[in-house]
């Protein structure tokens, strides 16, 4: 793509230079307002009752287009005065948190909570769609300027610098935008697509093989299990104590907690989980409770269900079990993976769920030869292997679009391609 003619330096080194009639103004005199959201009062849950006003928090920065809500308020938040409407086409940007400099364009009127910052740009000065995605931009700075005390937070947004082309450039430049970044989001939708495709996929291989066996044509008989269904003829279900050990997490006392890097590491729960291990962000002197290499470590409890490999000992908490085989532990890692619904069904509790250490001991297991167990892994490791590999090829290339989509706005928004130009032509799309 070709450059503007000329050139001078904007005087800000993060955007260098840009085009000799372009100017660099404030975002205080851009705007015909710069806002902060509101949180209504927690105490009157009815604001939130029945809700069907959009109201915004971070959470909700899952894609550049606002327009649906995790959360949402009745009438009665705004009767009350407790919460602002803001247009259409205003900008939020996230202010505060782990999420600061994000950016999000607003589809219907909505209102938002108090870690959001609200943008309405005059439009004689500058038009929304440009101003969201040079916004989009700046809030990729935004986190290298902000000030850190336990969380980032940014509180200068009036002070923004904003690059201002002339308002047909504007409009040339979101046009532009609109069109390119329209078109790497479906690539980036597909491969996504791909991805959900690729685990179940690789969800119904795992499933039929720890269930069912590998030979498609062994005679099968009925598991007595409604969940479990047909098993081969020659395999029998028992339970998981079986053929395992149990080991259920117990935390030690409060004051055997070190910050010894040298001590034992500590699981707390699954929130210390990976993909495959586990990170441990705590660590003791001495645990009641201890998982050993390779155990398959077992979430109980909030959520139930989730699944790491022990790669070295830890000390486990109360939210944890750990299986125990050493010829079968990786079997039990497919098949654990397998019934997850069926955890999922034993879990009760009215402020988490759970399941208990006999809930686990009596997991139906399927008792078979130990040369099929050893088959089964094998053919599920490189099956799984293969499957992971797409599917982190497909993640690559979703960075890479990312990347590029970033690298497009940035270098548009900041004049270093002339899109004076620019026109759709509609009969190659």
């Amino acid at each position: 793509m070709k450059r503007y003619p000329e050139y001078k330096d904007s005087g800000i080194e993060w955007i260098g230079e840009i085009p000799i009639n372009w100017i660099i103004l404030k975002l205080k005199f851009l705007v015909d307002g710069v806002f902060t959201g509101t949180t209504p009062k927690t105490a009157n849950k009815d604001y939130f009752e029945n809700g069907k006003f959009d109201w915004f928090t971070p959470v909700d920065f899952n894609s550049d287009e606002l327009s649906n809500s995790e959360r949402k308020l009745n009438q009665s938040a705004f009767d009350d005065d407790e919460i602002s409407f803001f247009k259409k086409n205003s900008i939020f940007l996230v202010g505060i948190c782990a999420t600061i400099g994000k950016v999000g364009i607003l589809y219907n009127n909505a209102s938002c909570n108090q870690q959001i910052n609200i943008i309405t740009f005059n439009k004689a000065k500058l038009l929304p769609k440009y101003g969201y995605y040079l916004t989009k931009i700046i809030g990729y700075e935004i986190i290298n300027w902000a000030s850190f005390t336990t969380l980032p937070i940014f509180n200068q947004t009036k002070n923004l610098e904003y690059i201002i082309p002339t308002l047909s450039e504007q409009t040339t430049i979101a046009n532009f935008l609109d069109h390119k970044t329209q078109q790497i989001d479906n690539l980036i939708g597909k491969k996504e697509r791909l991805i959900e495709l690729l685990k179940e996929e690789r969800t119904a291989i795992i499933n039929q093989a720890v269930t069912k066996g590998l030979d498609p044509n062994v005679p099968m008989k009925d598991s007595c299990i409604e969940w479990l269904g047909d098993i081969p003829e020659h395999w029998e279900v028992g339970r998981l104590k079986h053929h395992n050990k149990v080991i259920m997490g117990q935390s030690p006392n409060s004051d055997d907690y070190t910050d010894d890097p040298n001590a034992l590491p500590f699981l707390q729960g699954n929130a210390e989980f990976g993909l495959l291990f586990p990170t441990p962000v705590l660590n003791c002197n001495t645990a009641n409770k201890q998982a050993e290499i390779n155990d398959i470590l077992l979430s109980v409890r909030a959520p139930v269900g989730a699944i790491n490999i022990a790669n070295t000992s830890y000390g486990i908490g109360r939210g944890l079990a750990a299986i125990r085989s050493r010829e079968k532990y990786k079997f039990n890692y497919y098949y654990l993976h397998a019934i997850k619904d069926y955890l999922d069904s034993l879990a009760a509790g009215s402020t988490f769920t759970a399941i208990s250490v006999d809930d686990v001991k009596n997991i139906p297991y399927p008792s078979l030869p130990i040369t099929e167990y050893n088959l089964i892994v094998e053919f599920l490791d490189n099956k799984t292997s293969l499957i992971d590999g797409q599917i982190n090829l497909c993640k690559k290339e979703i960075e890479l679009f990312t990347e590029y989509k970033i690298s497009l706005i940035n270098e548009a928004v900041t004049g270093k391609i002339d899109l004076r130009d620019f026109k759709i032509n509609y009969a190659t799309n």
